[in-house]
């Protein structure tokens, strides 16, 4: 996992390898467009329930006939 190669077997040359240092970043706050996963869930819970009512209205009319 350490092992630092500085030879490639590949085209066979000496001190053709080094390592490139990644560069770390991170984003400062969300953007304003976004919605928070709380609101998400909310929406998605109140889009369910109204399915299931409009399911069960669909259903027991199905249930007089």
């Amino acid at each position: 996992m350490f092992v630092k190669l500085q030879d490639c077997d590949e085209c066979v040359t000496d001190g053709s390898l080094f390592r490139v240092p990644s560069v770390a970043y991170s984003i400062e706050g969300k953007a304003s467009t976004e919605k928070r996963t709380g609101e998400l869930v909310k929406e998605f819970i109140h889009d369910v329930k109204r399915e299931v009512k409009e399911e069960k209205k669909k259903m027991k009319g199905e249930l007089d006939k």
